[in-house]
């Protein structure tokens, strides 16, 4: 339902020319950013030119902290760009009503989180623009991939930038169809489980800013293309299953009162694309992380760094603090919610929360 669509090599390069587009828009030059996200925003923010500006966030819906914002928009800010984390849907309206009241465009960053939807509407649509991301591991993980859509507001300026400054992709996209084989098996159980006890374990990745590969403003491949059609026509199903197994898993995890999971505001409805919790302290994040890894139960702790901390000294709000942000970055926790899960996975799930349940302080509120 958005006026104009633009398929482009990935997410970097999708935030990047919609940011560069608002710049031509425009006499303005920061954007505001989440503090705790995907390390590739901020690259997308420089690449386009623009000053980031980090804002708190909120540890109970995992968005922007709305109060924290309140000072990061000033006269010089372009765009604020909040994040649905995780495949959440966070609710966008008064942000955009007050975008549209000081000047400022909204850049939805719904990478991971294709097909959520608040009151009935694809979170990425509610915005001035949206970015959504077919890289591994996303909603429609065609290995390579990022989706601009474009409201009316700057659907014409986002048009003619992709028009100029985007190359074409070089070839069809083919000769990486072996590794998005071998992607394919490595995201089964079994294959994923030798991933991650070898150095192919991409744990780390994003986790040393001066590591991230050069953004390349170039189209999606129309190899790509085709494995992300393919996925869509098979994604509802798919995100039934993943919402299924997320409320088996809040079900679980709400027996615990060491737990906190997040706030799902009333119209959301997530895709869960992990099922995100916070645990009441970097000490037990730690210990439940050890048992739950331990176990096999493909745990992550995400972005375990804040922007401010991977990004010190690069702009001025890297060097403020981010209360919220460190919170999630020390004691947030995600669990997969695949289709692959088996009820096996689900009981050495529970085990593990037990386990350290019972070794002091908060514990289980139920036995049964």
């Amino acid at each position: 339902g958005a006026p104009a669509c633009h398929l482009l090599a990935s997410a970097r390069v999708a935030l990047a020319a919609t940011l560069l587009a608002l710049r031509h828009h425009s006499g303005r030059s920061q954007v505001v950013i989440p503090a705790y996200t995907c390390p590739t925003v901020v690259q997308s923010v420089l690449a386009a030119g623009l000053e980031p500006v980090l804002c708190d966030m909120s540890t109970e819906t995992f968005g922007l902290d709305s109060r924290a914002l309140e000072s990061k928009i000033g006269d010089q800010v372009l765009a604020v760009v909040p994040v649905h984390l995780y495949g959440l849907a966070q609710d966008v309206r008064g942000l955009v009503a007050l975008g549209d009241d000081r000047d400022f465009f909204v850049v939805e960053d719904a990478a991971q989180a294709y097909g959520a939807r608040f009151q009935g509407r694809m979170v990425g649509t509610w915005g001035h623009a949206g970015i959504y991301s077919m890289g591994r591991g996303k909603c429609m993980p065609a290995g390579h991939g990022g989706i601009v859509v474009a409201g009316e507001r700057c659907a014409d300026a986002i048009a003619r930038t992709v028009e100029s400054e985007v190359e074409l992709a070089a070839g069809r996209g083919f000769a990486s169809l072996p590794l998005f084989a071998g992607y394919g098996l490595a995201t089964r159980p079994v294959g994923w489980w030798f991933v991650v006890h070898t150095p192919l374990n991409p744990a780390d990745e994003g986790m040393d800013y001066a590591d991230l590969p050069p953004i390349q403003m170039r189209s999606m491949a129309p190899a790509y293309a085709g494995l992300g059609f393919s996925i869509l026509r098979r994604l509802p199903s798919i995100q039934d299953t993943c919402r299924q197994n997320a409320g088996r898993l809040m079900d679980l995890l709400a027996r615990f009162d060491f737990v906190r999971l997040p706030y799902i505001p009333a119209g959301a409805e997530p895709v869960f694309l992990r099922l995100p919790f916070i645990v009441d302290g970097q000490e037990r994040a730690r210990r439940l992380f050890e048992r739950l890894w331990s176990a096999g139960t493909g745990v992550s702790r995400s972005y375990y760094r804040t922007l401010a901390e991977l990004c010190a000294g690069m702009f001025p709000s890297a060097d403020e603090e981010y209360p919220g942000a460190s919170e999630l970055a020390a004691c947030l926790l995600t669990l997969p919610t695949h289709p692959y899960l088996a009820d096996q996975d689900f009981s050495r799930i529970a085990r593990a929360f037990y386990d350290v349940a019972s070794e002091g302080g908060k514990g289980a509120r139920t036995t049964t």
